[in-house]
């Protein structure tokens, strides 16, 4: 039995479905170029949200942490490296994200993907 790698053998597998079934396709962040070249970019996508996401929140981040000098002069009553005040903005933020995903989300998985796909 020969020794593959769990991403070859995922990939392998993957393939086997897609050949057996012409209305299966695939989507993830870091597509194998295998399935790439065999079905072309019609049946699998790459879909790099994840990434942009991190990159956002890491920026937003430095840049917050980089004005609480400034902003601490216009807030009476709040520290310039308050926890308790980004740990509340930094939830808010992170539910007001999630809302804004899951509807669009919730609504899209309703939609057949075989007649998005067409529609492109």
């Amino acid at each position: 039995m020969p020794k593959i790698s769990y991403a070859k053998a995922a990939a392998d597998a993957v393939a086997e479905e897609m050949r057996a079934d012409p209305k299966v396709f695939h989507l993830s962040t870091d597509a194998p170029q295998s399935l790439l070249k065999e079905f072309g970019p019609s049946r699998v996508r790459e879909t790099p949200i994840t990434e942009s996401a991190l990159t956002g929140i890491a920026i937003g981040a430095v840049l917050a942490l980089a004005a609480t000098r400034f902003l601490g002069t216009l807030l009476f009553g709040v520290e310039a490296f308050d926890a308790g005040t980004y740990l509340g903005v930094s939830a808010v933020m992170v539910l007001v994200g999630l809302a804004a995903s899951y509807l669009p989300a919730r609504r899209a998985s309703k939609v057949d993907p075989l007649v998005s796909l067409r529609s492109e």
